[in-house]
């Protein structure tokens, strides 16, 4: 009998031990599990970050993509715009080949300007500068997105050449002014007899600008040269522009 009752005080001796034991064991785990608990928030907090990173960048690299596309597309139309707008510039007529030379050393036009707007506003961005370098044939473009990155505006330049340079143009060297016919002399003749002397007739010649010969006219009364416009468009529409930057 005696020998009963101690084993069953040993068996609820064990069984509190075995609960004490087991009560320790949580508590345990349950001290252990705060700081498992702030790393895995610390974690998913840092994951959410770098998804959000990914995608800040990953939008604001389209949007650079292409605004600096717009900015190309715009440089491309103006120089082409400038082409088709060059034979206007070059209508009038100018005494010298020097003369003609001056007028492509202006600097900046705006040749070509709305037709590169209109191709940066048809791909989301706006021109902010423009220049048409009359001298060496380039047209240098900035535009801006229309909706910034974060508040951060996106700009791109491109810079694209017509394919011809007006800077320099020369004159056919076989060229030579020709000399007026000699006034009769009054003695010579009756005054009713008197005729009035022929208008010297235009010489034809040609001027290289660069980018081919273009046919010219020299007016002998006038002094003047004038281009044949026909010629110029001619050899305008087989340039075809391209980037340079």
């Amino acid at each position: 009998m005696i020998g009963e009752m101690a084993e069953v005080d040993m068996v609820q001796e064990g069984v509190r031990t075995g609960a004490s034991g087991s009560a320790a064991a949580r508590r345990r785990r349950e001290r252990g599990s705060g700081p498992v608990s702030a790393i895995l928030l610390m974690g998913f907090i840092a994951l959410v970050a770098a998804v959000g990173l990914v995608m800040w960048m990953t939008v604001a690299g389209q949007r650079t993509s292409h605004t600096q596309y717009a900015a190309d597309a715009a440089a491309l139309a103006g120089a082409d715009a400038a082409l088709d707008e060059l034979p206007d510039l070059l209508g009038d007529t100018f005494d010298t080949v020097a003369d003609l030379d001056d007028a492509f050393s202006s600097g900046c036009s705006q040749f070509g300007s709305s037709d590169a707007a209109d191709l940066a506003a048809a791909n989301g961005a706006e021109l902010t500068d423009y220049c048409y370098d009359l001298a060496d044939g380039t047209v240098s473009v900035t535009v801006r997105a229309q909706q910034p990155v974060r508040g951060q505006q996106v700009l791109a330049r491109a810079e694209a050449e017509t394919g011809l340079d007006l800077d320099g143009c020369l004159l056919d060297p076989d060229f030579t002014v020709p000399e007026p016919e000699p006034e009769p002399d009054p003695e010579d003749s009756d005054e009713e007899d008197a005729e009035e002397p022929e208008r010297p007739e235009p010489v034809d010649t040609t001027i290289d600008c660069g980018f081919g010969a273009i046919e010219a006219v020299f007016d002998p009364e006038d002094e003047e040269f004038s281009l044949d416009l026909g010629s110029l468009v001619d050899l305008l529409d087989e340039l075809e522009p391209r980037l340079t930057a």
